[in-house]
């Protein structure tokens, strides 16, 4: 899907989806900007019917380097990106802001808007969280969840209108990391993350990068269990733990299945990774 096919750096955290139109598009971070800018770079890039991958376009410089994006398509065909951009606004001094960035697609990826922030938390963090955002769609608009330390720590939710703006935040938990977001049949809203049961203090994680090595601030997966949430503004949805929280669970995500969701996950267990799923019934 790229057309620089370098070996001396990383190209990950990549997310795709299938187009009104049958065909596929994809977007992912791409080291190869890593000497002239700050973090990654956004690339994306579709099929053509009867030709595959065409050439490859990068969307945007200077991304969270190691943090999930996110792509869908609606009903009519627009194609939404959401990510974690780095920012350095002037109204900070100029220090480093890693807040969430969403772009939008109306002729079937050839030009994406500008970016704009779902939401300005001003999270002033010199590394990389390891945690992006996840967007879901309605008949209301574009719902977006997300991780954030950055004037108050937890998974918040905020919805566009149609003018694409997103209103205020609202926190949904402040003990959620890695948010995953989808919408029903019947636009019932529904999110998956994992929740720290014992919340530890966290200690800096010294962790090697195509960019060389960073200082990463995020916890263990220990004590954790992977919870299935509900969202309905204005007031708390139904709250579902998926798993007791005696195991390194982490790392989740869901999709739509004919009664309810698939949730899959992550689990550490001695010494070793195991992936594990279960379907749930969402009346």
């Amino acid at each position: 899907m790229h057309s620089d096919t370098t070996h001396n750096y990383g190209r990950s955290f990549f997310d795709i989806t299938t187009l009104k139109n049958g065909e596929l598009a994809a977007v992912w971070l791409d080291g190869r900007f890593g000497k002239s800018i700050k973090g990654s770079a956004l690339f994306f890039n579709r099929t053509t019917k009867g030709n595959g991958f065409g050439t490859d376009t990068c969307l945007e410089k200077g991304t969270c380097e190691c943090c999930r994006t996110d792509i869908l398509t609606d009903k009519a065909g627009n194609i939404h990106l959401a990510y974690r951009n780095i920012t350095f606004p002037t109204g900070l001094s100029d220090k480093q802001v890693r807040d969430m960035g969403y772009k939008l697609s109306t002729d079937n990826g050839k030009t994406f808007s500008a970016v704009k922030a779902i939401s300005n938390d001003n999270w002033e963090i010199d590394g990389c969280p390891h945690s992006g955002p996840s967007l879901a769609v309605t008949k209301e608009g574009v719902n977006a969840v997300w991780f954030t330390a950055g004037g108050g720590s937890g998974i918040y939710n905020a919805s566009s209108n149609k003018a694409l703006d997103f209103d205020k935040r609202r926190l949904i938990t402040a003990q959620g990391r890695h948010p995953q977001l989808i919408s029903l049949a019947n636009d019932q809203l529904v999110m998956v993350c994992e929740e720290l049961k014992d919340e530890p203090e966290e200690k800096p994680m010294k962790m090697n990068h195509s960019h060389g090595g960073m200082t990463m601030n995020h916890g263990p997966a220990a004590n954790s269990k992977i919870v299935l949430r509900t969202l309905i503004p204005g007031k708390e949805g139904r709250i579902t733990s998926i798993t007791d929280g005696q195991q390194g669970d982490h790392h989740a995500v869901i999709t739509r299945i004919s009664n309810g969701a698939l949730v899959a996950w992550e689990r550490e267990k001695n010494g070793r990774s195991e992936i594990c799923y279960t379907q749930i019934h969402i009346d």
